[in-house]
C-alpha cells in the first residue's frame, strides 16, 4: 500500500496537522482549580464575590468573558470558602449540556483586574500555569472541530450530556506555536468585534423602531374605534398535534410556530418549503381555518404573558391552502378597512397587549378565548395613514433585515475562519 504523505504535516490520531503543531491533552495543559456548588436560587445581585454559572455559559457568553464589562450574579463574601478566585486569562468550562452542541463549551476570562470572581456549579476552573497557550487563543479550544468531534465521543447521559476531569485526559487538542497562536487569536477576535459591533447595531435599530412603534401606534384623537368583533369574524383552527405534521399535504399553521417566529407575518408561497403540511382532505377542513391574504391569526395559549398577544399576519395572494391550527384564533376583516402592511404592526401596540392580558386566564398557561378576543378595542386612522405608517416601520424593518444578513454572513465566515485556522489547513505565519 502507498504511504500518504502531505507536505509539511504529520499524522496523527485526530488527522493531519502541521508538523510543527503538538497534540496536548487538556490535563496536560491545563491545572483544575477548585469551584463552587452554588446554585442559582443562592445567588444575589448586590453582593461583592461575582460568580460564573454554568448556565449563563451556554446562554449568554461565547469565547471570552469581559469581567469589568458584563454584569455577573453575586454571593457574599462569608460563601467564598477557600474557593479559587479567577486569574486573567483562566479557562471556565461548563461539564453538562443539554445537547451536543454545548458539550465542553468554554470561556476565556478577561479584564479582571482586582475584581474577585469564581466559577460556579458544574464547570471546571482551568488555568495554564505553564503558559502554553497564548492570551485569547483559549477560549477557541471547544470550537476546534477536531476537539468538538472528541467531546461528541466522550459525552455522556441521557437528558444532560456531561464531560468528567477523567474524560478531559483522553480530549487532544492540536496547538500551534505560541506566535501562531496570538495571530489567530487576533484574527477572530477581530471578527468577533465585527460580529458583536452588527449585534449592537441591531439591537439599538430594535429600540428605535419600538419607540417609533410606541408613538405611531398609540390612538390619536381623530381615530376610529371598534371592537374586534364588529369588524373581524372570528373564528378557530383546525386541531392537529405536532406529531401529525409532515412535509406532505397542505400547509399548517401551528400556533408554537407563531410563537417561535421573529416576524409578524407569513408569505406562504415564499416560505412554502419551510412550512409543516397536514395530509388531510380540504373537505374535511372548514372555510373559516382556511386562511387568506390579509387574515390574522392570533394564539389563544402561551406559557408566559408576553405571549398572550402573539399573532402572524397572513401573505398569500396565491390563494395556497393554507390551514389555522391547534389553539389558533382567526380573525377575517369583513371589510377591507386596514391596509396589509399596517396589519403587521398594529396589533403590537401597548393597548391592544394590554387588553389580551386583561382577558388571558389560567395558571401555567394562559390563554384568551374566543369571546373574549371580540371585545378587545382597535382603533385606527385612515387609509392613508395606514399606509404612511406601514411604510415607515416597514422601512425600519429592512434595514434591521439587511443588518441581520451581514450578521449571518459573518457568522458563516467567522465558523469557516475556526475551521481552517484552528486545524491548522489555513496557516497564519
Amino acid at each position: 500500500m502507498e504511504t500518504v504523505t502531505k507536505p509539511g504535516y504529520k499524522h496523527t490520531e485526530l488527522g493531519w496537522i502541521p508538523e510543527d503543531w503538538d497534540l496536548r491533552s487538556y490535563c496536560d495543559l491545563f491545572s483544575f482549580l477548585s469551584t463552587a456548588t452554588y446554585s442559582r436560587a443562592d445567588l444575589q445581585d448586590d453582593q461583592e464575590i461575582r460568580y460564573i454559572h454554568y448556565g449563563d455559559i451556554h446562554t449568554k457568553y461565547d469565547f471570552h468573558l469581559d469581567i469589568l464589562n458584563s454584569n455577573l450574579p453575586s454571593i457574599s463574601n462569608n460563601k467564598l470558602k477557600a474557593y479559587s478566585l479567577l486569574q486573567e486569562g483562566d479557562l471556565v468550562m461548563a461539564d453538562a449540556s443539554e445537547d451536543y452542541d454545548g458539550v465542553g463549551k468554554s470561556i476565556e476570562i478577561n479584564n479582571v483586574g482586582n475584581r474577585k470572581v469564581i466559577s460556579g456549579l458544574h464547570t471546571f476552573l482551568l488555568r495554564d500555569y505553564h503558559k502554553r497557550t497564548a492570551s485569547g487563543f483559549k477560549g477557541y479550544l471547544h470550537a476546534n472541530p477536531f476537539v468538538k468531534k472528541q467531546f461528541y465521543e466522550l459525552a455522556t447521559g441521557m437528558k444532560v450530556f456531561g464531560v468528567s476531569k477523567n474524560n478531559l485526559k483522553k480530549v487532544f487538542i492540536p496547538l500551534p506555536p505560541l506566535h501562531e497562536q496570538t495571530a489567530i487569536a487576533t484574527a477572530l477576535s477581530d471578527m468577533d468585534r465585527y460580529i458583536s459591533s452588527l449585534e449592537a447595531l441591531i439591537a439599538k435599530k430594535r429600540l428605535i423602531k419600538q419607540g417609533a412603534m410606541q408613538e405611531l401606534l398609540t390612538p390619536k384623537e381623530d381615530w376610529e374605534m371598534r371592537k374586534f368583533g364588529e369588524v373581524f369574524n372570528i373564528s378557530g383552527g383546525y386541531s392537529a398535534s405536532r406529531d401529525q405534521l409532515s412535509n406532505e399535504g397542505y400547509c399548517y399553521l401551528h400556533y408554537g410556530d407563531i410563537h417561535g417566529s421573529n416576524k409578524s407575518y407569513v408569505n406562504v408561497e415564499n416560505e412554502y418549503g419551510n412550512i409543516p403540511k397536514l395530509n388531510i382532505g380540504l373537505a374535511k377542513i372548514s372555510s373559516k381555518s382556511l386562511l387568506k391574504n390579509g387574515d390574522i391569526v392570533f394564539v389563544d395559549a402561551s406559557e408566559d404573558m408576553d405571549g398572550v398577544s402573539k399573532f402572524i399576519v397572513v401573505e398569500n395572494h396565491p390563494e395556497i391552502p393554507f390551514i389555522s391550527g391547534l389553539h389558533t384564533i382567526v380573525a377575517k376583516s369583513k371589510t377591507e378597512f386596514l391596509d396589509l402592511n399596517y396589519k403587521k404592526y398594529c396589533f403590537q401596540a401597548k393597548y391592544i397587549k394590554e387588553q389580551f392580558q386583561y382577558f388571558a386566564v389560567g395558571t401555567k398557561v394562559s390563554g384568551v378565548s374566543k369571546s373574549s378576543v371580540k371585545q378587545i378595542d382597535l382603533y385606527f386612522p385612515k387609509m392613508e395613514e395606514q399606509i404612511e405608517i406601514g411604510k415607515i416601520l416597514s422601512s425600519m424593518d429592512n434595514e434591521i433585515h439587511n443588518i441581520n444578513n451581514k450578521l449571518s454572513k459573518a457568522l458563516l465566515l467567522k465558523q469557516g475562519m475556526m475551521q481552517e485556522l484552528l486545524t491548522g489547513r489555513t496557516r497564519l505565519i
